[in-house]
């Protein structure tokens, strides 16, 4: 088993972690560790070398969405982004200057890209999911939006009760959040988010609404 595939589950919801680590299992690969936060995961790549890192873009702590993505592909600095959305059903949010489907692209200064999409729409409730294609495939974390991993077969068909809203998502992400920040203050410890980290976010972050703005890549 020396030789064989190593991969590490970042995931936050234990019961998710656990079925992807015999699903994994299953498959001849090695879950060599499962980290429920960046912190431990950093840790636990530097220690354990894997081949794959799999984790779920919203995880308890203070990273999200751009952060995890620059750490997926190794903090590389962002090249040039661009960015369109459009309002295809709550037509208030023009007044805002708002969207409610969006999609980003950002290209880094290595090659490497990430996609990002929203939508404010979903009929069936909240999902969040985590995509990575590398040279060898593509594995895919968190898709149909469960609730539960209770699977329902009664007159109706078969089906999966999905996750009602955003809140109920990450409502334990946000209180491990400030957690995290309170601690951090009252005991002089660290952040997982480093400032550089933060202010690359943002300015990544920024260049994506100035591209869905003026309708144009934006170059950094």
């Amino acid at each position: 088993m020396t030789n064989a595939y190593r991969v590490l589950i970042v995931e936050d919801e234990v019961m998710l972690a656990l079925e992807l680590e015999a699903e994994l299992q299953s498959m001849g690969i090695v879950v060599c560790g499962m980290a429920p936060n960046i912190k431990d995961a950093v840790t636990l790549t530097i220690k354990e070398k894997p081949n794959l890192v799999m984790m779920d873009v919203h995880l308890e702590g203070p990273q999200d969405g751009i952060d995890i993505a620059r750490w997926l592909l190794g903090s590389p600095r962002a090249k040039r982004v661009f960015s369109l959305g459009t309002v295809a059903v709550h037509e208030g949010l023009k007044a805002c200057g708002d969207v409610d489907n969006g999609v980003a692209m950002c290209e880094f200064a290595d090659g490497r890209m990430a996609c990002f999409y929203a939508s404010r729409t979903m009929a069936h409730g909240h999902e969040t999911a985590t995509e990575i294609i590398g040279t060898d495939g593509r594995l895919t974390v968190g898709r149909d939006g469960r609730l539960n991993q209770v699977e329902i077969a009664d007159a109706h068909g078969i089906r999966t009760i999905t996750t009602p809203t955003f809140y109920e998502r990450f409502a334990d992400a946000f209180l491990r959040e400030e957690i995290h920040f309170v601690d951090a203050v009252r005991f002089d410890r660290p952040l997982a988010l480093s400032l550089h980290d933060a202010t690359e976010a943002t300015r990544i972050g920024i260049a994506l609404r100035k591209s869905l703005v003026e309708h144009k890549v934006v170059d950094l």
